[in-house]
């Protein structure tokens, strides 16, 4: 254990003090990380046995955090840190003379209200120089997911000063997602995983809300679906504002976010091609046949900014080859079909009723909703290709449903069959 002095003119700092916290690790930590019992021992490295006293009692910290956040120069970013500092210098402001000090059973600082919950989701972005997700994340308000930053391009200094961990990987995204994915654990200490484009914009409050939705559905593998100004390939992923939730046999490999633990499972299909192309429908066909647990979340949207290209279709240019090429190949060795027609095969709608494709009644309501969102769709279109495609509109939308309705719906759905 090393002593840092702390800024005398710093007053969080001082209140540190004074509660007995200037003992760090060295290199930097959070200094809420310890022992059960111990709060003031922690490991330099990741650990089991460590705990964060942040609110009032000790709590288990997941050692992919530990390991981004809480034992690196960010863990002031983390979202229970936060809201301790925060809750620290309110107390202080208040009352001088009262710091928060070592509570009864090893707890360190003032309980909270209301404990942010230690977060279980990470999305790792493939990102260049041009990257969009320093605008994923607000410094000044919490946020229930973690943020790795998987780096392709050539300045060593980019990012590095940024609230998130950088890992430097060439390559394709999906090859160097495969790469860092087989070489570094701290993915697997997560329940669910989110693979971002780079060029997408998209809110923290989206991504918060991403993650809830796909947690109280309990799928293996969703997407947001991209807002009308967007770039796209497939129709199908363009929000139906008709919709809460579509089960489909796609999701694009733009912005998938997946279980960790089917993850695991669809991991050695990432370095199947140079760009991924086929993808979108290998990972919902490894969950097998009928309803999926996967699906286009119209809640949530992002914006696709930029069109579809980059440096992979060039190098297959040069070869003499295309993305069809290569999704061909790859649907082939899966037994799909070459031209794959994506299917919406449910859906939640705005009224929280669950309608099944399979059911007549049912499926003559969806195809008459997507008819009507794409009739919309298709008349607001060409005013925004001539003023704002690719710039990100108003995310306000209409309330979406309470979580414990999805949680209701969700167990009542005919998975699998």
């Amino acid at each position: 254990m090393g002593s840092l002095k702390w800024a005398t003119n710093n007053p969080v700092a001082k209140m540190y003090q004074m509660a007995g916290l200037d003992q760090l690790s060295d290199p930097p930590a959070c200094p809420l990380l310890g022992l059960a019992l111990d709060p003031r021992t922690r490991y330099t490295f990741s650990h089991p046995a460590h705990r964060c006293h942040a609110a009032g009692s000790a709590k288990k910290v997941h050692r992919g955090h530990q390991s981004a956040v809480c034992l690196s120069a960010t863990f002031a970013t983390c979202a229970r840190y936060q809201s301790w500092e925060r809750s620290l210098v309110a107390r202080g402001s208040r009352d001088r003379a009262k710091t928060a000090g070592p509570a009864p059973g090893g707890a360190v600082g003032p309980a909270t209200d209301a404990e942010p919950r230690s977060p279980t989701v990470i999305h790792v972005v493939r990102a260049g120089d041009t990257s969009l997700h320093p605008t994923w994340i607000a410094a000044s308000l919490p946020r229930s997911f973690d943020l790795v930053v998987s780096y392709y391009g050539r300045d060593p200094d980019r990012y590095r000063d940024a609230p998130f961990r950088r890992i430097d990987d060439e390559g394709q995204k999906f090859n160097g997602l495969q790469r860092l994915f087989q070489r570094e654990a701290f993915w697997r200490d997560y329940d669910w995983v989110w693979l971002p484009d780079d060029d997408l914009a998209i809110e923290p409050s989206g991504i918060d809300r991403l993650f809830a939705m796909v947690e109280a559905l309990g799928f293996d593998l969703a997407q947001p679906a991209l807002d009308w100004h967007s770039h796209y390939s497939f129709g199908i992923t363009l929000r139906s504002p008709s919709f809460s939730v579509r089960c489909t046999d796609m999701v694009e490999i733009m912005a998938p976010c997946f279980s960790r633990t089917f993850l695991e499972r669809c991991l050695p299909t990432f370095g199947e091609n140079l760009t991924g192309w086929g993808l979108s429908f290998v990972w919902p066909h490894l969950l097998g046949t009928g309803l999926r647990r996967c699906g286009i979340l119209d809640e949530v949207t992002v914006t696709h900014t930029r069109a579809v290209g980059g440096p992979a279709y060039d190098a297959l240019r040069a070869e003499g080859r295309s993305p069809h090429d290569e999704r061909s190949r790859l649907l082939a060795r899966y037994g799909l079909p070459a031209e794959p027609h994506p299917r919406m095969l449910g859906a939640i709608d705005r009224n929280a009723r669950w309608l099944d494709g399979r059911r007549r009644g049912d499926a003559g309501r969806l195809a008459r909703l997507q008819a009507r969102d794409a009739w919309a769709f298709h008349a607001e279109r060409p005013h925004i290709e001539s003023t704002a495609l690719g710039r990100r509109p108003d995310p306000r939308a209409p309330p979406g449903l309470e979580e414990s309705q999805l949680r209701a719906i969700a167990a009542g759905m005919p998975f699998g069959a």
